[in-house]
């Protein structure tokens, strides 16, 4: 199981994010989306080293949580069981290799059937030699 489904699971839940930054947000879920954006509402936001401001709600960016700390009361067994169910493994089709055709010599035989042109560009002509060098004037 993904920590993301996981984390999913835990909707109406109270829990603690410690972020990157030092900082603690502790309220409940609401949401968890599968960027691991955290969206909780009921939050007390308490910067490091800073005091405890009240929010209503709070977004947390799944790249900026360090930790989620989850109560003691919480019953992991019912949380860990994986819900999902997985499609049984299916085989890609095989393909069967044949050797390509040889090329044909006759024009019609290369050409489209519904447009009558040639089926490939026509080849480029090759690029002029480069031409010669400057000889380097010194001032």
């Amino acid at each position: 199981m993904k920590l993301v489904t996981f984390l999913m699971k835990l909707r109406n839940e109270p829990v603690t994010v410690e972020l990157k930054n030092g900082s603690c947000a502790a309220g409940t879920v609401s949401s968890v989306d599968h960027a691991m954006n955290i969206h909780l509402t009921g939050v007390r936001l308490t910067a490091r080293g800073g005091s405890p401001i009240a929010l209503g709600s709070l977004c947390v960016r799944g790249a900026s949580v360090r930790y989620v700390l989850l109560p003691d009361s919480l019953s992991l067994d019912a949380l860990l069981v994986d819900d999902g169910l997985r499609p049984p493994p299916s085989t890609p089709p095989t393909r069967s290799w044949s050797p390509p055709a040889a090329p044909s010599a006759t024009p019609a035989a290369r050409s489209s059937t519904r447009t009558g042109r040639p089926t490939r560009p026509p080849a480029r002509p090759p690029l002029p030699p480069p031409a010669a060098a400057r000889p380097w004037r010194q001032p």
